[in-house]
């Protein structure tokens, strides 16, 4: 497993958590009439929404240097045609994101 598979991988988990909120709080809002005012489980899952995203900028980290990669975390597996361009290596040590993962032993 490559530094960049490990890293997909935890940004998946972010992406399918944040996914799954947004699923329940439009069927929270769909399943029950707005006369008074939203479910209060609505704000709970766009609270998960907003904690995914900022797991995902700030606890995401390069696993030799130990640095939160921050905003370059999806530029890091970007695929096809993007907006941004890949990234290949650690913006603060240098490390290639193709390198085999290092397991501790």
């Amino acid at each position: 497993m490559t530094i960049r598979d490990f890293l997909t991988r935890r940004v998946a988990v972010c992406g399918f958590v944040a996914l799954g909120a947004w699923a329940g709080a439009a069927a929270s809002i769909s399943f029950f009439p707005m006369s008074q005012t939203e479910p209060p489980w609505f704000y709970a899952f766009c609270v998960i929404v907003f904690g995914g995203a900022l797991i995902a900028f700030y606890r995401l980290k390069c696993p030799r240097c130990r640095t939160a990669l921050g905003t370059v975390t999806f530029r890091i597996i970007s695929y096809g045609k993007s907006f941004s361009r890949r990234i290949d290596y650690c913006p603060y040590c240098g490390v290639s994101l193709d390198q085999p993962l290092e397991t501790p032993k």
